[in-house]
């Protein structure tokens, strides 16, 4: 995550500076590079990295006069 938000950062300056040479047209390209910088600073700030990764954990498997609670589960 911080190797794209370094590229980024080093993507805004070259935009910056081709903005200030009087380039125009990479406004809107300035604007997207800091929408796409505020939501992966937002998205390592808060911790959601691994917001595709999942832990399967299994139910403990009980005897059918004792499930209680998990009467229903499987159904």
């Amino acid at each position: 995550m911080k190797d794209i938000i370094e590229l980024l950062q080093k993507e805004r300056i070259k935009t910056v500076d081709a903005l200030k040479n009087g380039n125009k047209q990479e406004l809107s390209y300035l604007q997207q590079i800091d929408k796409a910088l505020g939501w992966l600073k937002l998205i390592e700030e808060k911790g959601l990295e691994n917001v595709g990764c999942y832990d399967i954990h299994s139910l403990p498997d009980l005897p059918p006069k004792s499930r209680g609670i998990y009467n229903y589960y499987g159904l």
